[in-house]
């Protein structure tokens, strides 16, 4: 019978209510959670153990230390320094779920808010088992932003989280590997449930030393975002313009009444305020406060912003949709001989210098 055994694999940080939702919702799909906490956060401050206490028969709590060159790394100004200590205790933990499982092992490696669904579970088990030659999957998510029944608008498609078989060497890096895809889909609880006191932390632990700012940590900030229904992290140039998409508990998934049922303070259908076109320039004033390109104002919208941002969403519009027709037609020009061979030779260059 495959699987032998399913390990549930996430990092941890000090998300006491999603982990205690995770263990609660997948304790009967899942014979062994391993949790991985590093000695310090993304940012290199130490820190202490704050989930050692669940060490258990079921639950394996494994402790890394991040290496000291790392954590000097991480307390620098730079915008990419933080990233070596997430990388290394993802890595890290990796290896470690390959070593405590074998290849009759099924395997899911995701964030501590990525949570697979049930119906996901039961379709990685017959995908792989079918497919004996198939290692790897990638698990469909999309993102529920700040509440249960907020879908973050472009975040559809969702699937850094991963389920493999166990065993094997492994040399990091799974969680952005190419795979297919899920058809069914769990749930990525982004900031669900957190005040901005609990995103002010978040944002001096993590990897995205870009929102470690006191713009981006305002209340102020965050409650303007909740009314319009925008992104609080400024997504006006991604996919959906950082718009929230309400849904009523007839549209969200059973999973997702599942965690209602358990957190039902995570669910709120409060309407959002303004139009399409109010909540665009909303958006587009949010993401220039994060970028530095204007100082905090949650005024309503005036006429002249609504305007240049609704101008913008199209421009930008059309820039996206173009960008897969310019990538293909640069497929086609790399057949012509003079245009591969200065492809050729550009690609030359950059192996060199790596």
């Amino acid at each position: 019978m495959w699987p032998n055994r399913t390990f549930d694999v996430f990092m941890v940080n000090d998300e006491f209510d999603l982990v205690e939702t995770r263990l609660e919702l997948l304790n009967k799909h899942v014979d062994t959670f391993l949790i991985g906490e590093s000695d310090t956060t993304f940012s290199g401050r130490k820190k202490e153990p704050k989930f050692a206490h669940l060490a258990s028969e079921k639950v394996i709590h494994i402790l890394i230390e991040i290496p000291e060159e790392l954590v000097n790394e991480a307390k620098t100004g730079s915008l990419l320094s933080r990233w070596g200590v997430e990388e290394f205790q993802r890595d890290y933990l990796e290896n470690k779920a390959r070593e405590a499982s074998t290849e009759s092992d099924l395997v899911f490696f995701t964030d501590v808010d990525e949570i697979p669904s049930s119906e996901q579970i039961s379709e990685v088990v017959r995908t792989l088992k079918l497919n004996k030659d198939l290692e790897t999957l990638s698990l469909l998510m999309p993102v529920s932003f700040r509440r249960l029944n907020w879908l973050l608008q472009g975040s559809e498609r969702w699937n850094k989280g991963k389920a493999f078989r166990g065993g094997g060497s492994g040399v990091g890096g799974i969680r952005y590997t190419e795979a297919a895809t899920t058809t069914s889909f769990g749930c990525h609880l982004s900031y669900v449930g957190f005040d901005h006191k609990k995103i002010a932390t978040k944002y001096e632990d993590f990897s995205h030393k870009e929102l470690d700012n006191e713009h981006a940590k305002s209340s102020l900030l965050l409650e303007f975002c909740d009314i319009y229904g925008i992104s609080h992290t400024g997504g006006f140039y991604q996919a959906g313009n950082g718009f929230l998409i309400q849904l009523n508990e007839n549209q969200i998934s059973s999973q997702l009444r599942a965690v209602k049922a358990l957190r039902p303070k995570w669910f709120d259908e409060s309407p959002f305020v303004g139009s399409k076109s109010q909540r665009l320039a909303a958006s587009l004033r949010v993401t220039r406060i994060l970028k530095g390109q204007s100082q905090l104002n949650f005024e309503q919208p005036k006429l002249s912003e609504i305007v240049f941002a609704s101008c913008l969403a199209i421009v930008h519009e059309m820039k996206r949709r173009a960008l897969p027709l310019v990538l293909a037609l640069g497929k086609v020009l790399e057949h012509f001989p003079i245009v591969g061979n200065l492809v050729a030779l550009r690609r030359a260059r950059l192996r060199n210098l790596t």
